[in-house]
């Protein structure tokens, strides 16, 4: 199927983000998945969820975007899904994806994630798993517009894995004090969510230098999930 992402491209994210589905019970360790079931909310929306986030996947689509250069453009998206089973996951499939696509691009990482904190029982208390969404509004990297070597060397630096539970708390506004008060924090991370977005070619972008400006204002307002309408999808592609 042709489209703004090339083929080599395309042959990249198949070998990479495709593959079996894990098991939860080997995902998680006993002690969460044990606390997880005895909230049947919880559990039911972990197990509901699982096929999304414990295999690697990805979907592809195209979206109506005009940008200065082309007023009736369509854009190209990757949603990219990859368990977190190791701990330089990110930045080691940050700096992979950044090797394989030309720029430029808009990227965005967020997570599938545990969350703990303290609940009070008649017994007295216990911690309490519960799954955390990805969604774009929260994903932990500022460095979003690709367009130079310099901007990848940017977004590496914030895909540092060590960095990570931090941000997920500062994206995801856990760090709030009404959070803070029953101690909630990230316990675990089960999945990374990738969403790349491409525009029709810059005019002219190989001979100028990259036009992170001109990115930004192509890509202003412009959040797939959340403010592009379904009618606007013209076909998903697998």
């Amino acid at each position: 199927m042709n489209g703004i992402f090339l083929k080599a491209e395309m042959r990249f994210i198949e070998k990479n983000f495709t593959g079996p589905e894990l098991k939860i019970k080997e995902f998680l360790n006993e002690e969460e998945y044990t606390a997880i079931e005895k909230f049947e909310g919880n559990f039911r929306r972990l197990t509901r969820s699982a096929s999304s986030y414990l295999s690697l996947n990805y979907r592809r689509y195209s979206s109506k975007m005009p940008v200065p250069w082309n007023k009736t453009a369509v854009s190209e998206t990757l949603e990219l899904t990859k368990p977190y089973t190791s701990d330089r996951d990110c930045y080691l499939t940050t700096k992979s994806i950044l090797e394989n696509m030309a720029l430029p691009l808009r990227f965005k990482l967020d997570f599938w994630f545990l969350s703990s904190s303290t609940k009070k029982t008649e017994d007295g208390s216990t911690i309490q798993y519960e799954i955390v969404y990805p969604n774009q509004r929260s994903a932990i990297n500022d460095t979003v517009y690709i367009a130079s070597k310099a901007d990848a060397e940017e977004l590496l630096e914030e895909c540092s894995d060590s960095t990570i539970f931090q941000k997920l708390l500062e994206s995801h506004h856990l760090d709030l004090m009404a959070f803070k008060s029953s101690g909630v924090s990230v316990s675990r991370l089960l999945a990374m969510s990738i969403t790349i977005t491409k525009t029709p070619a810059v005019p002219d972008f190989k001979q100028s230098r990259a036009p992170t400006k001109q990115l930004e204002t192509a890509f202003e307002d412009f959040n797939i999930s959340e403010e592009s309408d379904n009618s606007s999808i013209d076909e998903l592609i697998f």
